[in-house]
């Protein structure tokens, strides 16, 4: 699972996602689906009937690594540009802060006489001096120690909330980190990024705002895909029923008085039938006709 990063946290604002209501309910969808892999008994002399087929990471490897390298190089970089902009964008406010601080240190040098560069000296100039705090604590009511003692608090309950703000979108950061591989591994897409998917895609982005789960989000987005790979797949699994059915059919005993009767078997392999072959077979079973081999 990944890290929480800084970069992932701030993917959230601070109040205005409703996604960070998802990590408060305490409520965390996760559809993962546990694949217990069955060891093959295979009697000693006689060939396997099935090798072993490659793991879902080492076909993705494969892929990137062959049909797909210059794909899956372009995504990546698309990836990378995107998280490094937004990078150079935080790092661009940051100096900005830095020299709003030095121009303010600067004004408050002189003001008290300080070392512009000495930050601790001047605030410590600027809490010490009560013409700063008068006119609000006049406003308030307030003499100007009690006034101070109530920033002092203010301050404190401020620190309070942002500390829960942030406790809460690691939280959430972490559900959806855990939510988004048990999609890679139901779906079997190995390159799914839902913090990119998040910064990139508006309408990913307003399924997770919106409380929705990382992989109720994945399929409402991918809903056309998935439904093809599922009939695709239903078609492939029905087609392999049949030809096994016929398979079957061919090797099946004479029963009783037809024992002497001599059988009329066809010389082709139902394996050589094409698909539209088998489509038609699978057509005529279903009608109830009973196809001889």
């Amino acid at each position: 699972m990944k890290k929480t990063t800084e970069w992932s946290l701030q993917l959230f604002a601070e109040d205005g996602s409703a996604g960070a209501a998802q990590a408060e309910t305490g409520e965390v969808r996760e559809d993962t689906a546990a694949v217990a892999a069955q060891p093959t008994q295979q009697t000693e002399g006689q060939p396997s009937e099935k090798a072993a087929e490659p793991s879902a990471d080492e076909k993705f490897r494969q892929l990137i690594k062959g049909e797909y390298k210059q794909q899956f190089a372009a995504e990546s970089q698309k990836v990378f540009n995107q998280r490094f902009r937004n990078y150079k964008e935080l790092e661009a406010q940051v100096e900005e802060l830095k020299d709003r601080n030095n121009r303010m240190n600067s004004v408050l040098g002189v003001k008290y006489g300080i070392d512009s560069s000495d930050s601790d000296a001047i605030l410590a100039a600027v809490e010490a001096d009560e013409d700063v705090y008068a006119e609000a604590a006049y406003k308030a009511g307030m003499n100007v120690d009690t006034f101070k003692e109530h920033l002092k608090g203010q301050e404190a309950i401020r620190q309070i909330e942002e500390q829960s703000r942030h406790e809460r979108r690691v939280q959430l950061v972490r559900v959806l980190d855990g939510q988004a591989e048990a999609v890679k591994t139901k779906f079997g897409d190995a390159g799914f990024d839902w913090q990119s998917e998040y910064a990139n895609n508006p309408r990913f982005k307003g399924f997770i705002d919106s409380g929705a789960s990382v992989e109720e989000a994945y399929v409402a987005l991918n809903f056309a895909r998935l439904n093809e790979q599922t009939a695709a797949k239903a078609a492939a699994q029905a087609r392999a029923a049949v030809t096994n059915d016929i398979i079957a059919n061919g090797r099946r005993p004479v029963e009783g008085g037809n024992a002497s009767q001599t059988q009329v078997r066809s010389t082709v392999s139902p394996l050589s039938f094409s698909d539209a072959q088998i489509d038609e077979m699978m057509e005529r079973v279903r009608r109830g006709e009973k196809i001889p081999l």
